[in-house]
Parts: C-alpha cells; sequence; structure tokens
C-alpha cells in the first residue's frame, strides 16, 4: 500500500504542475490569509475580477515583480515571477509557497483597494498598474534605507511598493491588510499633493507607547526657542509634519480599509502606540509644537514621524466612531481625501513653521460639522492649551 503521505506529496506535485489559464467568466478565485476584523486571520475565498495572467501576477491594478536589486538609485525590475498553485475541483487557485502566497494576497489587495479609492473619486491623478516589488534586494542603496526581510514599503521617488517576507511567527508585515492598505495611501496621498518624499537616510522604528508618551511629553515641554530660521528649514520642518501627517492618514485609512482599528497588532503586538483605540493625549501650545517639529526636523538620530501622526490618527480615527454612531459612515473619509487634497495650497505653502494643532484646526474649519469635529479634536487635543483650535472652535473647546 502507498503511503498516504507520499500520495498526497504527489497528488501535489501533479496538481501545481497546472497552469493558471484564466477563467472563462474572467474570475480567479484564490485563497488567502485576510484580517475578519478583530485582527484574526483566517484563510478566505476571494475572487480576483481584474488580474489578467495569475502565475505572472498581471492585472490592470497591479504588476508584480520579484527579486529586484538595485545600482544607487537605479533599479533593476527583476524577475517575472511565475506563481505556483494547487487548483482545487472548485477552481480555487491556492498557492503552493510562501512567495505566491505574499504576490497573491498584494494582488487582492491592491485590486481592492483601487475599488475603495475608486469609489471615493481618489485615484484620477494615479497611474495604473501600480508596479509592486517582492523580495527584493536593496541593500546597496545608500540614499534610502529599505530592509530587506519582513518589511512593507512604498518609495514615492520610485512610485514603487517593495515588500519582503519575514522569518516571525506572527503574520508577516507584508500580508497584513493594514499594513498594506497603510503603504498603498502613500500613493494616494503623493497623487493628491504632488508630495514626493526626499530620500531619507534614516529609518523609521515604531516606538513602544511608553517612549511615545516620552517624546509626545518632550514635546509639550519643549521651551527652546528658534531665531534665525531659514528657508530652507522652515521647509524642512513643513515636510517633516506633512511626512507625519501622511502617516497618521495611512493608519487611518487602515483602520477604514480593515474595519480594525487595532490592525497593526497582529504584525507588531508592541506598537501600542499605533493602536488606534488607544487614547492619545496632547496637551500643549503651538509654540511648543512647533519648536519641538522644527527641532526633530533637523535631527538624524530620530524618525519619529510615525509617532507624530499616530496623535492625528487618533483624532481622526475619534471622528469616524462617532459619526459611525449616528449612521454616517461614508463622510470622514471622503472629508479626509478632500483635506490632502488641499494640504499644499493651504498649508506647506504658508511659508511658516507649522504645529500639529495648527493643521488640525485647518482640517476642522473645512469640515461642514464643525461641531463634531471640534468634539473630536478637544478628545485628543486637550484643552487649555493654547492652541488655534482654541479659537477654531470657540466655546466647543472644553
Amino acid at each position: 500500500m502507498i503511503n498516504r503521505y507520499v500520495l498526497c506529496s504527489i497528488l501535489c506535485l501533479l496538481l501545481s504542475a497546472c497552469r493558471s489559464d484564466k477563467p472563462t467568466n474572467g474570475i480567479y478565485k484564490v485563497r488567502v490569509p485576510m484580517d475578519d476584523g478583530t485582527g484574526q486571520y483566517v484563510q478566505q475565498t476571494v475572487e480576483l475580477k481584474t488580474v489578467t495572467n495569475l502565475s505572472q501576477m498581471e492585472g490592470t491594478a497591479s504588476v508584480i515583480k520579484a527579486r529586484g536589486r538595485n545600482n544607487g538609485m537605479e533599479i533593476n525590475p527583476g524577475y517575472i515571477p511565475h506563481g505556483k498553485f494547487i487548483k482545487t475541483g472548485d477552481n480555487i487557485y491556492i498557492p503552493q509557497d510562501p512567495e505566491t502566497l505574499l504576490m497573491t494576497t498584494n494582488m487582492v489587495h491592491f485590486e481592492r483597494l483601487k475599488e475603495f479609492y475608486d469609489q471615493r473619486s481618489a485615484t484620477a491623478q494615479m497611474t495604473f498598474p501600480q508596479k509592486v516589488m517582492v523580495q527584493a534586494d536593496f541593500s546597496n542603496m545608500t540614499e534610502l534605507s529599505v530592509p530587506t526581510s519582513n518589511s512593507a514599503m512604498y518609495i514615492s521617488s520610485l512610485n514603487l511598493f517593495v515588500f519582503s517576507l519575514g522569518d516571525d511567527s506572527s503574520i508577516p508585515v507584508s500580508m497584513n491588510s493594514g499594513v498594506i492598505s497603510h503603504e498603498y495611501f502613500h500613493s494616494v496621498f503623493a497623487a493628491l499633493t504632488g508630495h514626493y518624499e526626499e530620500p531619507r537616510d534614516v529609518w523609521s522604528n515604531d516606538l513602544g507607547n511608553s517612549q511615545i508618551n516620552f517624546y509626545m511629553n518632550s514635546m509639550c515641554f519643549n521651551t527652546q526657542k528658534i531665531n534665525q530660521v531659514t528657508e530652507k528649514q522652515t521647509i524642512r520642518a513643513q515636510q517633516y509634519l506633512m511626512d507625519s501627517i501622511n502617516e497618521g492618514m495611512a493608519d487611518y485609512f487602515a483602520y477604514e480599509y480593515t474595519k480594525n482599528p487595532s490592525w497593526i497588532l497582529a504584525t507588531l503586538p508592541g506598537a501600542t502606540n499605533r493602536n488606534l483605540a488607544e487614547k492619545k493625549y496632547l496637551a500643549c501650545g503651538d509654540e511648543s509644537q512647533k519648536n519641538w517639529i522644527y527641532y526633530e526636523s533637523q535631527n538624524k538620530k530620530f524618525n519619529l514621524r510615525h509617532e507624530v501622526g499616530s496623535i492625528f490618527a487618533r483624532f481622526l480615527y475619534t471622528l469616524a466612531e462617532d459619526r459611525k454612531s449616528h449612521g454616517d459612515s461614508k463622510s470622514t473619509p471622503l472629508q479626509v481625501l478632500k483635506f490632502v487634497g488641499k494640504l499644499n495650497e493651504k498649508f506647506k505653502s504658508s511659508g511658516k513653521l507649522p504645529s500639529l494643532s495648527e493643521l488640525t484646526s485647518l482640517f476642522v474649519t473645512q469640515n461642514e460639522n464643525k461641531e463634531d469635529s471640534c468634539t473630536a479634536a478637544n478628545q485628543v487635543f486637550t484643552a487649555g492649551a493654547d492652541t488655534s483650535l482654541n479659537k477654531a472652535c470657540g466655546s466647543l473647546a472644553r
């Protein structure tokens, strides 16, 4: 009698040899891990409607290449992949190896995310299909630090997404539904603002909750005085806050996409500072914020954009949750996207040093429903501080 495990292996090999010919109805069915909305990942069978060649990972929403390399900022485009699948009797394609699973998962999310932003009229300035590279090695890219494992990144100067597998036991960063959505938003932000980041010489490592409290307190109690600020230094400070808001909005839209405010914890359980369900407070005035942002933007040792952005993300989440409790689940993401489109015009081009509360105040005053925006803002930006929010919200400030 043939050992059943040997028989199973032979069967898998035979099945894996099948071609991923496009179904007659044009829709592939694949099985990938998905966040069920609570942070639990379960295998789900989902449809791919815009993929033209599943084996080579080509579609109208995204095209994936594998194992690219770099020479400085020049990118070798990598290889056309050959995904390996097991095709079931129900015509469901099951990825057979980790790299195929990574690519298929990304194809699913890039298709869904395009639809998500299409429905919100935010893709007109974007280029499709999106370029994605998996398992790339950009270790020689001195202008920009790109991790080679367990990472997800959008390089705006190249309009390129890079995803790499890791070896940890949790859901990999590159297959976390919220992380993929977070990175995707960066391309939306770039398209809406024309905001392409300068190559950085530092890589942001997310801080734990105790550390974010330390740095936020540093922001609040910063008493340094800024003297003789040059135009270049002002632009760097504006860039820093723009990058921070970009990160915060990306965290917020990851929540809107996954319906899970704690989406990051499935991969990084220690990153409680990025958990939108965690309360956050910022109790300092505009001048302290401006001083801190200015000095942080000139600092080569730290990169706290995610930490600063998490404050704004918590504000947006608070606002969205309040509106959803009253039956409105649509207005907040639409207003955020509208606000993004005006950032350069209304804020970055002002020529002034920025503060986080000033930017939030700008968002509040551009909302049709100022009262609920002020209510949400005052749950994050503590009243009593000398901030522009007090002026914007007036008697609504608690």
